[in-house]
């Protein structure tokens, strides 16, 4: 998808005339006499070979298209076919063409979000950063979440006594009758152990939590993670359970993946390039004197590497792709990002 624009290539002049179908413009060559219909609805395309003519418009089965002249051939300036039926926009530049379904150059050219996901446009090599989801309710399969608390046995059955609810055989059991006539695991801090110490409310029944605040942590583990906070549709209360981090700057080294530091790189070639340096266990912009020492488009600014920036593919050299505003050697790629259970 995405919308369909106009590049113009070189050395047209304002006052020149627009040549007809299967005429040469501005002193260029039009191969194989002018227009090809395609079939199934598709634009016609126009293809003109060498010389810095003016545009050229065909008409076909789609809306149409306009190619406007470019300065060579061989994917130099290149050609923008615009239209068709549900075509994606083509920018000049040599990796002109057609994009295929997951290729992209920015989010606009990626599926609309679904259900559960959203898309993105990553450069190549890249990876999208997953949030974490809930999976299993109440709290998360395979993301980062802290890790699950067993089952509580017994949690939210009805009850007249506390003798209604389970006492044994559980490594954690509503063995409390609670004023609303449910099993839960406490009514109290008093019902609570010393590993769980704070006793507040959870969806089926009270529950003995870790912590409240980031004070009830240990240096290990020094972040308070509200179940709520995770989970703020199941109605948790106030518990939580202690966490490594939240953010990376709660890290001393590493990244804050899943709620525990964790290395990003072990020496600079795993940051992937001359741009990118490894400094306690993360990726960082490599420092610099001059633009040879950031590798393939580097930049050295405030001596630091930094990706070249561009507005189009034709600001990154032939063959070279211009994705979210900076070049890279290809077409990024339409990623997906959970946001529900898949």
């Amino acid at each position: 998808m995405g919308l369909a624009t106009s590049a113009c290539g070189g050395g047209a002049s304002g006052d020149s005339a627009v040549p007809q179908n299967g005429e040469a413009g501005g002193g260029g060559e039009q191969a194989t006499g002018g227009s090809r219909t395609e079939s199934g609805g598709m634009s016609t395309a126009m293809k003109q070979v060498g010389g810095s003519g003016g545009a050229v418009s065909g008409r076909g089965g789609g809306a149409g298209a306009n190619v406007a002249g470019g300065s060579g051939s061989g994917g130099g300036a290149g050609a923008n076919v615009a239209g068709g039926s549900g075509g994606k926009s083509v920018a000049s530049g040599g990796v002109a063409g057609s994009l295929s379904l997951d290729q992209c150059r920015s989010n606009a050219d990626c599926p609309p979000p679904e259900p559960t996901a959203s898309f993105e446009c990553v450069p190549p090599g890249g990876t999208v950063k997953q949030p974490p989801l809930c999976g299993a309710p109440g709290w998360c399969g395979e993301c980062g979440c802290p890790p699950q608390p067993l089952l509580i046995e017994g949690a939210g059955n009805p009850c007249d006594a506390p003798a209604d609810c389970p006492q044994s055989g559980a490594v954690r059991a509503a063995s409390v009758c609670g004023d609303n006539g449910l099993c839960a695991e406490c009514v109290s801090n008093t019902d609570c152990g010393s590993e769980a110490p704070y006793c507040d409310f959870a969806p089926r029944g009270n529950e003995c939590f870790e912590c409240h605040a980031d004070t009830d942590c240990s240096p290990e583990r020094p972040r308070c993670l509200l179940s709520r906070e995770f989970a703020p549709s199941l109605g948790f209360g106030e518990g939580g359970s202690c966490v490594a981090c939240r953010e990376t700057a709660d890290c001393a080294t590493g990244l804050c993946v899943d709620y525990a530091c964790r290395p990003e790189c072990s020496s600079d070639a795993s940051c992937g390039g001359a741009m990118r340096a490894c400094v306690d266990a993360r990726c960082v912009a490599a420092p610099c004197q001059e633009a040879d020492e950031c590798g393939e488009f580097g930049m050295c600014t405030n001596s630091s590497c930094a990706r070249q920036t561009c507005t189009s593919d034709a600001d990154c050299g032939a063959a070279n792709a211009c994705i979210n505003h900076a070049c890279y050697p290809e077409l990024g790629s339409c990623q997906r990002i959970y946001f529900g259970a898949p």
